[in-house]
């Protein structure tokens, strides 16, 4: 029976073999339908010349348009070309002078049909010392501070840069670069030691020449119990001192009656430093999302228990240039506490000339006192100036607000669609006592929103970023050069996609006479080249 089995299976193999062979079989349909070679394709070479200027010529190898012409557009990132010439194997056109770098395409039958990459040069360009890199940095750099000419510091939320940090040595918060963006001293100095514990939001230097950092960092270098403020030596280095602390073992460990702690006693409770400005008499105006402030009563404590003296301010307070907390700024004797501050968090803050600070985010109110999006406080007391809040203020989140010293013009960029009750498009110029300057006016957006906005010296630019596509009906993508009074400057906006967004710019002299510029934030590609958070560029003219 089982050999019956047997012979029974493998006449039904041979059978289904055999069947499989057979002509006269039926295979269904096959899953995925065959590749159709389109009818016109671009070579696989660059356009010749593969970089040049607007309103140059470039020919792309394109076959079998000659029959065609006059039925197809040509296209450069969008941005329609003029046809100049048609031949068997090319086509010849004119870069227009909106155009951006990026691929070619044309438009023919209803279909696109895309082509190689043309760098289109302009009026700005990477300087070609710097090291286009998208391992710069593995997290925001929120700002650049001169040191020199040739040096600076890069803070920021990041524990690297340029990969040479490690486990062990991480590049956490601050790094010392040259103009070329290379790390300056040797890893594992003082500011470059990764022992920031937490992110550096702000870094700015005194009139002493000192330094003073703000964030939400809890200890700097070897020194604990640093809280979201310190002050660094003109060379970098954290200012300490040692003080007389409680010995609780004075017998089996006698050092314990000293401590070496950071020199600026004071700091922040809840939360994180978001800038510190200087006085007139050397004092510190502190601004930042945080509860209050602190500071160690060293008399009460120990080297592992400090004990802290607490003082609800939240959004604002003073400081005496110990740190020692000034109470005739922004201070309700009655309550014996800072008054209370915005019902919303605070996003950016600048000081103007006289010393008043101005501040915007997404708050309502200030103290109290009705204050949209915006503020002005005093710098002798901290009070909320009513003739500047009285204007209206904006009628969504302001990002940012940046002040020029040499126009004396300040710029807000944000979500906002209304200005002290007039339509305006996320980006509008003020006067520091919060009326708009009419001179500027943004053009509409398309694609996106602005996040950043400033003006620099050099012709007065302002420089936009977002994620917006369009700016005033033409391509420019996420980052844009306008002049003071809003249009695109003409020839400076030719590079192409930018992502991501910007949190400072810095202006500084180069060698040629014209200036750089310094851009950290947190973007990934200028120019279809890929960054990382930090890019230097040069002005051509």
């Amino acid at each position: 029976m089982r050999l019956r089995q047997i012979q029974f299976l493998v006449l039904f193999a041979a059978a289904i073999i055999a069947g499989s062979c057979s002509k006269d079989v039926k295979l269904g349909d096959p899953p995925y339908p065959g590749s159709v070679e389109p009818a016109y394709k671009f070579g696989p070479d660059r356009p010749v010349p593969a970089r040049t200027n607007a309103g140059a010529l470039v020919t792309y190898q394109i076959a079998g348009l000659k029959s065609r012409e006059g039925t197809f557009k040509f296209f450069i990132s969008n941005v329609e070309a003029e046809i100049t010439a048609v031949t068997d194997n090319s086509v010849t056109v004119k870069v227009p002078l909106t155009a951006i770098s990026g691929n070619a395409s044309i438009l023919i039958d209803g279909n696109y049909v895309f082509g190689p990459n043309l760098t289109i040069l302009g009026d700005v360009e990477v300087d070609p010392g710097f090291s286009v890199s998208g391992t710069r940095s593995n997290g925001s750099i929120l700002g650049i501070s001169m040191v020199s000419n040739t040096n600076f510091y890069l803070y920021g939320r990041f524990s690297n840069y340029a990969g040479i940090g490690t486990t062990q040595v991480p590049l956490r918060g601050i790094v010392k670069i040259d103009a070329d963006g290379d790390i300056v001293g040797a890893v594992g100095n003082h500011t470059l030691s990764g022992a920031i514990q937490g992110n550096v939001n702000f870094l700015q230097q005194l009139s002493t020449g000192e330094y003073i950092v703000g964030g939400g960092f809890s200890a700097f270098d070897t020194v604990p119990n640093v809280n979201g403020l310190a002050r660094l030596s003109s060379t970098g280095i954290l200012q300490t001192r040692v003080v007389d602390v409680v010995n609780p073992d004075p017998i089996n460990d006698p050092g314990a009656d000293k401590d070496t702690v950071s020199a600026l006693n004071a700091g922040v409770s809840g939360g994180d430093v978001l800038r510190a400005f200087e006085t007139d008499d050397q004092g510190l105006i502190v601004i930042g999302n945080f509860e209050g402030y602190i500071s160690t009563f060293y008399d009460n404590s120990t080297k592992s228990s400090p004990y802290f003296d607490n003082i609800l301010a939240p959004g604002a307070f003073k400081v005496f240039n110990d740190g020692t907390y000034d109470s005739t700024f922004n201070y309700d004797y009655a309550t014996k506490r800072g008054r209370s501050g915005p019902n919303g968090k605070i996003l950016d803050a600048i000081q103007l000339p006289e010393g008043d600070v101005i501040m915007v985010g997404n708050f309502t109110t200030y103290n109290g006192t009705a204050a949209n999006r915006i503020v002005r406080l005093g710098v002798a007391d901290g009070k909320v100036n009513a003739a500047f809040s009285s204007l209206g203020g904006a009628n969504g989140i302001i990002n940012t607000v940046k002040y020029n010293e040499n126009t004396g013009k300040i710029m807000l960029a944000g979500t906002f669609s209304r200005y002290n009750d007039v339509a305006v498009n996320g980006v509008v110029m003020i006067n520091p006592d919060g009326s708009i300057d009419n001179s500027f006016q943004f053009k509409a957006i398309e694609g996106g929103i602005v996040n950043f906005a400033a003006q620099i010296n050099h012709h007065g630019f302002i420089i936009v970023s977002g994620s917006f596509t369009h700016y005033g009906g033409q391509v420019r993508p996420g980052l844009a050069i306008l002049n003071p009074n809003g249009e695109l400057a003409s020839g400076f906006n030719n590079f192409g996609l930018f992502r991501g967004s910007i949190s400072n710019v810095l202006e500084v002299n180069s060698a040629s006479g014209l200036p750089s510029l310094f851009l950290t934030g947190l973007f990934d590609r200028y120019d279809n080249l890929e960054v990382g958070n930090f890019l230097k560029l040069n002005f051509k003219n």
